[in-house]
């Protein structure tokens, strides 16, 4: 039965794709490159108006989830569609990626016999090794949040060593230059006034 539901629910889709093009219309489009074994989150925004309107996702031309009226989440196995009305947003999150997740999928929501699209082109590719997974996940988190505040403190502290190292070679060069011009007197044991 859930099967057949699926299939009429992703047929009755397709016609409305190609019947009611007039009432449909695309909202975003994104790529997202995730790689296997990795949870990806896809968020799908919607306009308040459609906040009680049933929500689909869909991949190519099969819905694989549906959310019903006043129903939060919907889970079918690896994926789960959750709506946050009170932000106009619902998210799908699939775990344990595979490659063959990849595709073009559709959010859409359903109102009044019009459908909003969200379309969003997933490509998930084969994992990586522990080094290249560590490194982007460090780097991509340092950016956002180290590098830039580390190489703000870098170029102030060059500013200031150069300054420094600037004072003290003038003043070595004034110190220098006074001590050539320094004459020492000194009284030797006869007396005498002897110039250094």
């Amino acid at each position: 039965y859930n099967k057949k539901r699926k299939w009429t629910l992703s047929l009755s889709l397709s016609l409305s794709l190609t019947l009611s093009l007039s009432l449909s219309f695309l909202v975003l489009a994104s790529k997202i490159i995730e790689y296997e074994g990795d949870v990806v989150q896809i968020k799908c925004p919607y306009e308040s108006k459609y906040k009680q309107s049933i929500k689909h996702f869909c991949k190519e031309d099969e819905c694989i989830t549906e959310q019903q009226k006043f129903q939060t989440q919907a889970i079918n196995g690896r994926l789960s569609l959750t709506d946050y009305a009170s932000a106009g947003i619902f998210t799908v999150t699939i775990s344990d990626l595979r490659e063959e997740d990849s595709g073009i999928y559709w959010c859409v929501e359903k109102s009044y016999g019009s459908y909003i699209y969200t379309k969003v082109h997933l490509q998930v590719t084969k994992s990586r090794n522990l080094f290249t997974f560590f490194l982007t996940r460090f780097l991509s988190a340092a950016v956002s949040s180290v590098i830039i505040p580390v190489c703000i403190c870098v170029i102030l502290l060059l500013i200031g060593g150069l300054t420094l190292t600037l004072y003290k070679l003038r003043n070595f060069k004034k110190q220098g230059t006074l001590q050539t011009l320094h004459i020492i007197y000194t009284i030797d044991k006869t007396g005498q006034l002897d110039v250094m």
